[in-house]
């Protein structure tokens, strides 16, 4: 349940998001590893884990880690109609079908952080926005890029 229970080494993010029914919460961590024995000092790297939990109990319902080396997740966001999850992880944007934990994407737009992501649409669309002062349209049914509009005044820090 809530609050307590933790056997490892977790350090939430900023990466929240409730499912739209308000049954599911989504929380990203970076989970660090115990340093070895004869090394208690040594600065072990984190891996990025999504958690999906029950939102009436706290009991974690599913956890998904991406298939390689990423960030840790800042920003989560469902669709509209709860059926995907999409987190900003760094650089890339990573989807997963809510159902199945299978991840759906993973796309890296460009050489800056991605800072904010929304659906919209009724979620045929993600909208990506980046410290390279540019939003990103993509289709959620191929996840394929579509128009961009680069703001050109500063960087975007969300939607």
């Amino acid at each position: 349940g809530w609050g307590g229970g933790w056997t490892r080494d977790w350090h939430p993010t900023a990466g929240l998001a409730f499912s739209p029914d308000g049954t599911l919460l989504a929380a990203g961590f970076a989970e660090r590893p115990s340093p070895p024995r004869n090394n208690p000092w040594a600065v072990m790297p984190t891996t990025p884990v999504v958690q999906l939990f029950d939102a009436a109990t706290g009991e974690v319902r599913s956890e998904w880690r991406p298939a390689d080396h990423s960030p840790h997740p800042l920003h989560l966001a469902f669709s509209p109609d709860g059926s995907l999850l999409v987190g900003l992880f760094g650089l890339t944007f990573r989807a997963w079908d809510e159902r199945t934990g299978r991840e759906l994407a993973a796309r890296t737009p460009g050489v800056s952080f991605l800072t904010g992501l929304t659906f919209l649409s009724g979620g045929r669309r993600l909208v990506t926005v980046g410290s390279d002062e540019t939003a990103r349209s993509w289709d959620t049914a191929t996840w394929e890029p579509g128009p961009a509009y680069r703001w050109g005044v500063g960087k975007l820090a969300g939607l």
